[in-house]
């Protein structure tokens, strides 16, 4: 529970958790060291907060994954035509990334070789997923999600970071960082590069 500065985890949950054991606790672990870097680095509380992370997420998803499905949307006037903006790019995006039955999509001009970086891994798919929710504001929804009145700027900082976290854990999540967060990307490898280095200081000094 990022916003009341603690974490939670249920052990029978953790160690079953379809997305992998342990996975809800590393996911918590990701908060508690966003909150711990930003008291280490002086700002009394998460770093992501202090350094206007959620802001910068959205504005770099949203001009990086969320244009290319825009694009292609206007590009593409019968996909899915009659729905809104934000299911056309819902269905874009399970149609790139995880839904193999769209391979092959009957409207003209979708991609019929989308690589599914994300199918069957529910794992990085969870982190992914929930990103995309919060730019979006809740409004797409390819699985995994917070309620959709959690979402803020804050909560959007403090999920990211925790999620960079498991994305990172792969090379395929590397890649989707690099293609669609490398700003952002860097900055929080930059977040846990300071929290180390505060904490080496801090104990040199002693």
């Amino acid at each position: 529970m990022p916003k009341e500065n603690k974490i939670m985890v249920g052990p029978a949950c953790a160690f079953t958790n379809k997305r992998g054991a342990g996975t809800s606790l590393l996911h918590e672990e990701g908060h508690a060291l966003d909150y711990s870097i930003g008291v280490e680095l002086g700002f009394g509380g998460h770093v992501s907060v202090a350094k206007n992370f959620g802001p910068k997420v959205v504005k770099e998803l949203t001009e990086t994954l969320f244009q290319e499905a825009d694009t292609f949307i206007a590009a593409n006037p019968e996909f899915e035509k009659g729905w809104s903006l934000n299911r056309k790019r819902e269905r874009y995006f399970k149609l790139k990334f995880i839904e193999s039955e769209y391979r092959d999509h009957p409207v003209k001009g979708i991609p019929t070789r989308f690589i599914k970086t994300l199918e069957g891994d529910d794992h990085l798919l969870s982190a992914f997923s929930d990103i995309i929710n919060g730019v979006s504001g809740g409004k797409i929804d390819l699985g995994y999600c917070h309620k959709k009145d959690y979402w803020d700027d804050a909560s959007i900082g403090k999920e990211t970071f925790t999620h960079l976290g498991t994305i990172s854990e792969s090379s395929k999540g590397v890649s989707l960082l690099e293609s669609y967060l490398p700003e952002n990307y860097k900055m929080w490898k930059g977040f846990l590069k300071s929290g180390a280095d505060a904490v080496i200081n801090r104990l040199r000094s002693r």
